[in-house]
């Protein structure tokens, strides 16, 4: 589990009409989220808000309280493939900018030309299921999992062994990370020399 206000950029996306849990994404700026296009675009602007400063679904009565604010715009890759998951990226404008505090903060972009695809101090978070499928239980507490990034030539042939098969590949806009077992994510924050945590995207 993640401390409370640990990973303070990290936003819970929910549905605006029943509550449930939609997602999650990072805040690059007080009034933007970044997010899935695999989420978004489920979604009309208006019927999708978000929750900063979560932290404990199941309760509103944390140190701090979270905030909330409904998505203006949707802005998804005009590339977005939702078959292949291909410029899997979305950017949510908000209605209202959030209030930034202790437990609630923008996360850094890294330059064009800034790679993470050897780094080893990476970091996952969110509020998914514990396992695949119907049975898997969404998670109360914001978790965490460390993972390590993998070379891109080295992901593709490693999944090329897998159930995709050889003729699989691996697009260029992709960024690997993980290889242990019962370890999974979808949204990937790594931490450069300067012990500064950065959004990773490709």
């Amino acid at each position: 589990e993640a401390q409370f206000g640990e990973f303070p950029w990290v936003v819970a996306l929910l549905d605006a009409v029943n509550g449930r849990y939609a997602g999650v994404g990072v805040l690059i700026h007080p009034q933007v989220v970044m997010t899935g296009a695999h989420i978004a675009y489920k979604f009309q602007p208006g019927s999708l808000k978000i929750r900063a400063g979560e932290w404990d679904t199941q309760t509103n009565k944390e140190r701090l309280p979270s905030q909330e604010r409904i998505v203006q715009d949707m802005f998804i890759h005009p590339e977005f493939h939702s078959k292949s998951l291909r410029n899997d990226l979305a950017l949510l404008l908000l209605k209202e900018p959030v209030d930034l505090a202790d437990h609630i903060n923008v996360i850094c972009l890294p330059t064009q030309d800034e790679m993470f695809e050897t780094s080893k101090d990476c970091v996952a978070n969110g509020w998914g299921k514990d396992s695949f499928g119907q049975k898997g239980r969404y998670a109360v507490i914001l978790k965490r999992v460390e993972v390590n990034m993998v070379q891109h030539d080295s992901c593709a042939a490693i999944l090329k062994t897998t159930r995709l098969g050889y003729n699989f590949r691996l697009h260029d806009s992709f960024l690997c990370a993980g290889g242990e077992e019962g370890k999974d994510t979808c949204q990937i924050r790594c931490m450069d020399r300067d012990e500064i945590w950065y959004k990773c995207r490709k």
